[in-house]
């Protein structure tokens, strides 16, 4: 009797137990709400500010994304290194806890393409949920270091390359947005280009996140080309003859902006037609440079004139 007693009234302790310990298990998940970056290493903190841990990558941090991924409740940290050290232009995805699920050297595959060095740096990181199944993709923009390659690699959360896209100069910003109203977000980047005459231009493109694998124009080799949606090279800098880059985009009522390094700005639609925009910086400089020609042309001629007249009343005074 005591022993039934007994039983029944650890079973019921047993029993009310459970549900505690897998609520303390759910407590203690650890999730990442802040990161801090201190040139090669990464700190995460949770939601109250205590530190959880740190992450040394021994190369300098690039670029870095805290962001829940695939919808679980709990970030994922994506992290790309510069150009220098042992692991130049590396991407790594981090789970909250801190360990590496994987990562990879985004400037493997460039000598295929170009025959360049696969040193390279990671510009930017972006993730967006292209295909709407909830789990989000990174697209990563790493550029060549000393040259112009610059590559577009698009990942998914296990680090499958999805696609990859090599542009012939430095892709400097990206907008994500579906800039023609057909269901897709379109990869509108803008930089510049480096054409076969070795020319450089500012340029505009438009990718399809889903076709967008190979290389662009000039297609200094015989690797796949890519089928950009739109490509448009943008008129050659006046004020900066060796060429100038695309240095920012934003988007503004359904248009694209794209601002130059010599201070134009570019207005273009869904068909990239573009027009031009002078900023007041940019009329003062081609103002300067009329000035310049003018007094080039004109000085000679001038002193040519001051010449000649005195020469003449120094003959007049002779004679006299």
């Amino acid at each position: 009797m005591d022993f039934k007693f007994y039983a029944i009234i650890f079973l019921t302790i047993f029993l009310l137990t459970i549900p505690n310990a897998n609520a303390n298990n759910t407590s203690n998940i650890i999730n990442v709400e802040k990161i801090t970056i201190d040139k090669n290493s990464v700190s995460a903190f949770n939601d109250k500010g205590n530190p959880l841990w740190i992450k040394n990558f021994k190369n300098g941090i690039s670029a870095s994304i805290l962001e829940d991924l695939n919808n679980d409740g709990t970030n994922e940290i994506v992290v790309g290194t510069d150009f220098k050290g042992d692991k130049p232009g590396y991407i790594y995805l981090l789970y909250s806890n801190g360990t590496v699920l994987w990562e990879y050297m985004t400037g493997k595959g460039c000598k295929e393409v170009y025959s360049e060095s696969t040193i390279f740096g990671v510009v930017q990181i972006f993730t967006n949920d292209f295909d709407h199944d909830n789990i989000k993709e990174i697209l990563v923009n790493s550029r060549n270091y000393p040259k112009y390659p610059t590559t577009l690699i698009l990942f998914d959360i296990n680090g499958t390359i999805l696609q990859q896209y090599w542009h012939a100069g430095y892709v400097n910003d990206i907008e994500i947005y579906d800039i023609d109203d057909d269901g897709i977000e379109e990869i509108i980047g803008g930089g510049i280009i480096s054409a076969q005459n070795y020319e450089r231009y500012p340029v505009i493109f438009f990718l399809n996140p889903f076709n967008m694998s190979g290389q662009s124009f000039p297609y200094y080799t015989k690797f796949p080309k890519c089928s950009e949606k739109k490509y448009q090279i943008l008129t050659k800098s006046i004020v900066q003859p060796t060429g100038t880059s695309v240095k920012d985009l934003f988007i503004q009522d359904n248009y694209i902006v794209a601002e130059t390094e010599d201070n134009r700005f570019f207005y273009c639609d869904s068909s990239l037609e573009c027009s031009v925009l002078q900023s007041d910086w940019f009329n003062d400089k081609i103002n300067e440079i009329t000035k310049t020609e003018i007094l080039s042309i004109f000085m000679p001629l001038f002193w040519v004139v001051i010449g000649f007249s005195l020469n003449r009343i120094y003959e007049l005074i002779k004679q006299k």
